[in-house]
């Protein structure tokens, strides 16, 4: 695992701040959205329970398509790979009212207990979480056991429970993950061990960790970027 972030919200007062923020605007396209679909906007939200879970888990490399009409009126394709990180969003929902919604919605097909929706992307209901993810392997991994697999580091699991908002990112396995096209990227990111993210909506605190150089963390920063992106050493 590359890293992930959890918080623990009110998704209700959301919504109600957006309502705010968003005026006549935002108070027309719900009520758009409540003609087109029969379904209140205000019962999905309701059916959330503000529990929020975003996790990366590896890099996947992607072909990209690209379709364009040329000065003769061809149509032709541009292809690239590319490689980001599996997205992984875990909900925690209180009803079945996302499942009744994903049932009757003629774009998500269902293969077994997968969703399969637009885009390469996938959604698993259980009884009281709502799983999307970009990763097919980690859908199955949902849908046959549940949850995906626990994950351990350093002891960070009761900082994360003792704090409204946390998030951790491991900068050792990101490297390992990248390919040999981000050579220069990869010996920035050598001087780095992990960040972790805590708080709640009055304070967060950020650390960003190094490797143990015995060298000074802002020297590490300014000499990676220089000796990196500049090619200037010092």
């Amino acid at each position: 695992m590359l890293g992930f972030f959890t918080c623990a919200v009110s998704a209700e007062s959301i919504f109600d701040f957006g309502k705010k923020m968003g005026g006549d605007e935002f108070n027309s396209s719900m009520d758009e959205f409540n003609r087109e679909t029969g379904i209140q906007l205000s019962d999905i939200v309701s059916s959330f329970s503000g529990d929020f879970t975003m996790s990366f888990v590896g890099m996947t490399e992607r072909t990209n398509k690209y379709e364009y009409t040329d000065e003769n009126g061809k149509i032709q394709v541009d292809e690239w790979k590319s490689t980001s990180p599996s997205v992984n969003l875990c909900f925690g929902i209180k009803n079945n009212l996302i499942r009744t919604i994903a049932d009757t919605t003629k774009d998500i097909k269902k293969e077994g207990n997968i969703y399969a929706m637009k885009d390469d992307l996938y959604m698993v209901i259980t009884d009281n979480k709502m799983f999307l993810t970009t990763s097919q392997e980690s859908a199955n991994e949902v849908a046959a056991n549940g949850s995906l697999k626990p994950y351990s580091a350093n002891g960070i699991e009761k900082k994360a429970t003792e704090n409204a908002a946390f998030g951790y990112f491991d900068f050792k396995s990101l490297i390992t993950s990248l390919g040999d096209s981000e050579k220069e990227l990869q010996q920035f990111l050598a001087k780095f061990d992990n960040a972790v993210a805590y708080g709640d909506t009055e304070e967060m605190v950020f650390e960003l960790n190094f490797r143990k150089t015995g060298e000074n963390g802002l020297y590490i920063i300014t000499k990676s970027m220089m000796d990196t992106y500049f090619n200037i050493s010092f």
